[in-house]
């Protein structure tokens, strides 16, 4: 048909053209459409025969019958009671297979509203899914039993895998995912043929973060110079022992430290080595304070001068007179006593003698 040139087929009335019968069971129209026979489809379609109708122009909403006669050399090697009818709308469809008859060299099919750019005989093709929304996300370390939702075209089973499972598992079956540790994996889905849509697969990338904690190292921690230091402790929010989601616990490696000194002052508690590659740590700072040490300082007994002589330095014993390590305690400066020169009793008196760790 040229130009605007159209041909009308009514219900239950028979078109047919080089082996082709088209029957519609309402009345349908053409309008300058070319029906033309090839020897091969114009769509790629896996194991066809080696003959095809194109429409010039598509048939829509097409309601009845096609029949389609074919020679044995068009078979391309395939069983003839292996073959199915297929016509193409943006893909390859079959109809269900109750509505198709196969005979010696013919097989028809009853279709309803269907629209036609192709037909030809095949194997049972499948229609490319869609696969929706199984796109890249976050999660925070400790998170288990996400389901990452998608949607599909394809009813078939899912399966599920992820490439780097020191990062995050994935349940097979379920599509549940536990994570087990920080940055990124690749998680695969997989569909299997649903019958109408061919098997699938697609992925994402998912990125596990740190989980924030908080440390606070405990309030008021000291010691008493000379001494060892204690160990510095701390809490932590989650605490340390929290159990979570994806069965870790919240545990940290290292220690806290603290400025350097060993005079009696105050000393700022740092983060030190503890860390745990799974967290993001907000750390909290507080003091770390060296006291005196209390020492008693006896002066040696009976200690005197003659008259009008000259006073003799004064001397005294400390106790205790080292420290843990078994440093000698030392002090500065020199006892003293009270003024006076006559012949009599005098209070001897600390003086200078000090040092400010003691």
């Amino acid at each position: 048909m040229k130009g605007s040139e159209q041909l009308k087929i009514s219900s239950n009335e028979i078109f047919h053209l080089d082996g082709l019968t088209l029957k519609p069971t309402e009345s349908f129209t053409m309008t300058s459409t070319v029906i033309k026979k090839t020897n091969a489809p114009q769509n790629d379609i896996l194991s066809g025969i080696t003959s095809a109708y194109t429409f010039s122009n598509t048939l829509v909403d097409f309601s009845g019958s096609i029949t389609y006669n074919y020679l044995d050399s068009e078979l391309n090697g395939l069983t003839e009671s292996d073959l199915l009818f297929h016509y193409f709308n943006s893909d390859w469809i079959s109809p269900d297979i109750a509505s198709q008859n196969i005979s010696a060299n013919q097989y028809s099919a009853t279709l309803s509203n269907v629209t036609i750019q192709e037909i030809t005989l095949a194997l049972v093709q499948r229609l490319t899914p869609t696969i929706n929304n199984f796109i890249d996300f976050g999660l925070t370390f400790g998170e288990a039993n996400h389901i990452h939702s998608y949607t599909s075209s394809n009813t078939g089973t899912a399966t599920y895998s992820s490439t780097n499972l020191s990062v995050a598992t994935i349940d097979t079956n379920t599509g549940s995912i536990t994570t087990t540790g920080i940055g990124t994996t690749t998680l695969w889905l997989s569909l299997a043929d649903d019958g109408t849509y061919k098997a699938a697969t697609t992925s994402l990338t998912l990125t596990v973060n740190p989980l924030a904690v908080t440390l606070s190292p405990t309030l008021s921690q000291s010691k008493v110079h000379g001494d060892a230091d204690p160990s510095l402790s701390y809490t932590s929010n989650p605490a340390v022992g929290t159990s979570l989601s994806n069965g870790a616990t919240i545990a940290f490696s290292g220690t806290l430290t603290r400025t350097a000194g060993e005079d009696a002052g105050t000393y700022s508690i740092t983060i030190g080595t503890l860390t745990n590659t799974n967290y993001t740590l907000s750390y909290t700072p507080a003091d770390f304070n060296i006291t005196a040490k209390p020492i008693t300082i006896i002066p040696t007994a009976g200690q005197s001068k003659t008259y009008g002589l000259a006073d003799a330095t004064l001397s005294y014993t400390i106790s205790p007179s080292t420290l843990p390590d078994g440093t000698a305690i030392s002090l500065g400066g020199t006892l003293s006593r009270t003024t006076g020169e006559n012949v009599g009793t005098y209070t001897i008196t600390i003086g200078t003698v000090s040092d400010t760790n003691y």
